[in-house]
């Protein structure tokens, strides 16, 4: 056995006994503590009111009115806790952009040349894996494009190809 590692069977050694002399000596320390009567750590006692029955039940129907827990495990339409008029000012949907394809250049790799790209006035040049305004370009093949966004997955094709 070289010297390396009889130094670093020996450091461990030291180490563990050293780490079991520590655990002995706070157990050593806490049971004189406890037998001398000590300080032991007790939750502190806070003098206790007596609650009203009425603010109890108003408590409990307002929890049960405003239901803050839903079966259906998705987030309400409406805030916790609004009143009335924030339930009439529901956000609306965001308008679903009119794409159109106006051709597909080269071969493979294919590129799209897209119309009505949120964010963009002009005609776009797309690839595969390119996200343009929120929408996904999830792949394009010599007939169609395929595009994701928002809740849709469009499939755009060329209606007048090229001749």
């Amino acid at each position: 056995m070289n010297r390396l590692a009889l130094l670093r069977a020996l450091l461990w050694l030291l180490t563990a006994v050293f780490f079991a002399g520590a655990v002995e000596r706070a157990r050593f320390v806490s049971s004189t503590n406890v037998q001398r009567g000590g300080s032991q750590t007790a939750a502190p006692a806070f003098p206790q009111l007596p609650i009203a029955a009425e603010s109890l039940n108003a408590l409990a129907d307002h929890i049960v009115g405003a239901d803050a827990f839903r079966i259906t495990r998705r987030p309400s339409p409406v805030p916790f806790g609004a009143t009335a008029d924030a339930r009439a000012a529901t956000v609306p949907k965001p308008s679903k952009p009119a794409l159109v394809l106006s051709g597909i250049v080269g071969g493979p790799p294919w590129i799209g040349v897209v119309d009505g790209v949120p964010g963009h006035d002009q005609t776009v040049l797309v690839h595969s894996g390119d996200t343009l305004g929120g929408l996904r370009i999830r792949s394009i093949t010599k007939d169609h494009v395929l595009v994701a966004g928002l809740d849709t997955v469009w499939r755009l094709t060329v209606h007048q190809p090229w001749q």
